[in-house]
């Protein structure tokens, strides 16, 4: 018969917990890099929009719904959608298109 006793076990749980909580902060310090290969951008794109059916729109840098960032996610039971600033660069909108639809299909506990 084999016992095993776990001393200390759930500080190490809450542990792991609290380090990965940390990890999955947004922070406000993201810049768009310059430059990017258009045709993986019109690629991404038209996975995104063709396969995915996520509704993406291009927004004014100030205007309101993005609440200064440089693009949010919307998922309701009207559909998935990405509003993103039409003035980043190609890579920066590969980025910013990557980052929010990864919200748009992340598992319900990961806010």
């Amino acid at each position: 018969m084999l016992s095993l006793v776990c001393a200390g076990c759930a500080s190490m749980t809450e542990r792991i917990v609290h380090d990965a909580m940390d990890g999955l902060v947004w922070e406000a310090d993201y810049k768009p890099k310059d430059g990017g290969d258009p045709k993986a951008l019109a690629s991404l794109y038209a996975h995104l929009t063709q396969v995915l059916k996520i509704d993406i729109h291009f927004l004014p840098a100030d205007d309101p719904v993005l609440h200064g960032a440089y693009g949010i996610s919307i998922y309701s039971d009207e559909g998935r959608f990405i509003r993103l600033r039409q003035d980043l660069s190609v890579i920066g909108t590969i980025e910013v298109l990557s980052h929010e639809s990864a919200h748009l299909f992340q598992p319900p506990y990961l806010s």
